[in-house]
């Protein structure tokens, strides 16, 4: 039911200090999953964990793992957001430490990845270390996660990115990787020597044990995407490590890990799933598959809903901009909208028409809004979310993954920007007319007005069901999904920062009377006060 997702506001009142709240619900969804904590930053503190739902005929393997990916910042997120939205990167250290400025760094395309602030570790299963130098020359001394395995067993590894605002690649040094799932939804089996997860993604991938392994410790190789500094000189990620320990391996321990991947040369590149940019630059050993690529396990029953075709009816589409959130900063409601809506006035602020012609980039304090739209219910809903700005600004920006609570959805199609031979983008994806006469860029639809209204070409016939999906920097990305799960929800970039600052749309599914009421003595009550006038 949509009244125990969680969402602040929208779905209830957030819990209070020396309350409780209990939520019940079916576990009919399989698959790899997590819960996190809505309200601010509660995420960044530590408030989440998985929560994996076993389908009774579902392949049994030798061992299943959890490996939950999160990136420490060097201060408290609270206090790094103002650091980074009040352009004080001088304190990014601390007050007390202000001779070590923090500035961005860039990813392989030239833009910039999510979270402009210092980490000082990347945990799996919160065990990791503070010290790059530590984690290059000494790892076996260091308390990672140790994963256990023998010769020949199968493994599985459910990775989930609970990072605050880092995509990272993952690499299992000196095995391949067979992924069988993405956001707890099967996929057909697709071989890859590394993947790359924006927040709020999950892969499931199979490891297979090897007959003769030449060490007894691999390691779990988890870096972040950037690898220039802001002005394009080259940089080292950040690295993360955990162990994959063979048991049965009688030799010795040693500090030996592949960081430079050596593995992946020019002549045999590796492959690297789910790039939130089309391609590596030729420097680099290593080639993409895009998430769009990936295909479902299953026949897919809706077929009506995987067509390319001029819909007449039953069937919406809209398009977002997730770089100006459409002109709209997502303000959320004091109030739950399911009670109130006779006075949406008094607990939420209307938006301003205007905005979308007038508010150049997020955080646009006079353009914050409740901004949601209405799908009906049982109707298609098709989503076209584009990441696009103008060309002197095309490098500012950077790839978001975007999560819609509520329902899982097919990714349709994606379209990248084009690139040099070194992989920086040159000039954004021209199947969405953004350009320097529309430099704002909102309010966009198709170049070729044959493809509105459900008639896009290039559409995956067979798509993977996802629930967060990265959007490139300079291009697009195209969901669909049917609306048959009635209540208010909840859409958002899962980079914390830009959620918390507004990047972000709320939807309801189905009219009023067809959303199911929250239970007898559901707590509703929160909201605003205005005491009354003063007598004198």
């Amino acid at each position: 039911m949509w009244y125990t997702d969680g969402v602040p506001y929208i779905q209830q009142c957030p819990v209070e200090p020396q309350h409780s709240y209990e939520y019940r619900f079916i576990a009919d969804t399989p698959g790899t999953h997590w819960y996190h904590g809505h309200v601010a930053y509660d995420r960044s503190e530590g408030f989440l964990g998985s929560f994996i739902v076993k389908h009774p005929n579902e392949a049994l393997f030798d061992r299943d793992y959890v490996a939950i990916i999160q990136d420490v910042p060097v201060r408290s997120l609270t206090e790094t957001f103002y650091t980074v939205f009040e352009w004080l990167s001088k304190f990014s250290y601390g007050y007390d430490n202000v001779n070590k400025c923090f500035t961005c760094k860039r990813i392989y395309d030239g833009s910039f990845m999510e979270g402009c602030f210092p980490i000082s570790a990347l945990t799996i299963n919160e065990k990791g270390w503070h010290s790059q130098t530590d984690v290059h020359t000494r790892p076996s001394r260091l308390p990672l996660e140790t994963f256990r395995i023998k010769s020949a067993e199968k493994i599985r590894f459910r990775f989930v990115n609970a990072n605050n605002d880092n995509g990272v690649m993952v690499t299992v040094e000196g095995h391949k990787m067979t992924l069988i799932a993405a956001d707890g939804s099967d996929v057909k089996p697709l071989e890859v020597d590394k993947f790359i997860f924006l927040p709020g993604e999950r892969y499931d991938v199979v490891v297979e044990g090897k007959r003769n392994p030449k060490k007894k410790t691999y390691r779990i190789i988890v870096e972040t995407l950037n690898v220039y500094h802001r002005n394009m000189t080259k940089t080292a990620p950040f690295v993360g490590l955990a162990n994959l320990e063979y048991e049965d391996s009688r030799l010795e321990e040693d500090d030996e890990a592949d960081f430079v991947h050596s593995t992946c040369t020019m002549k045999h590149k590796c492959s690297v799933l789910n790039c939130p940019f089309g391609q590596f630059g030729d420097q680099f050993p290593y080639k993409c598959i895009p998430a769009v690529d990936l295909e479902s396990a299953y026949p897919i029953e809706d077929k009506e809903l995987l067509e390319a075709k001029v819909f007449s009816e039953g069937y919406q589409e809209h398009f977002y901009n997730m770089v100006t959130e459409n002109g709209h900063k997502l303000k959320l409601p004091s109030s739950m909208p399911h009670y109130n809506q006779h006075r949406m006035s008094e607990i939420s602020k209307a938006c301003d028409s205007e905005c979308p012609k007038n508010s150049s980039r997020r955080g646009d304090p006079k353009c914050a809004c409740y901004y949601y739209y209405n799908f009906p219910l049982n109707g298609i809903v098709q989503l076209t979310m584009y990441n696009m700005f103008k060309s002197d600004m095309l490098l500012d920006d950077t790839a978001h993954t975007m999560h819609l609570h509520g329902t899982h959805f097919y990714v349709m199609k994606q379209g990248f920007p084009d690139y040099n031979r070194k992989g920086i983008m040159n000039v954004t994806n021209k199947d969405i007319p953004c350009n320097d006469k529309t430099w704002q860029c909102n309010g966009l639809e198709w170049t070729n007005k044959n493809w509105l209204n459900g008639n896009v070409q290039g559409m995956n016939k067979n798509p993977s069901l996802r629930d967060t999906v990265v959007v490139p920097s300079g291009g697009y990305t195209v969901i669909r999904f049917r609306a048959t799960n009635p209540g208010w929800w909840l859409a958002h970039c899962h980079t914390l920062f830009h959620s918390v600052a507004g990047l972000a749309f709320a939807f309801r599914v189905g009219e009023l009377h067809e959303i199911p009421n929250p239970p007898e003595g559901f707590p509703h009550g929160c909201g605003d006060y205005v005491a009354p006038p003063l007598q004198p």
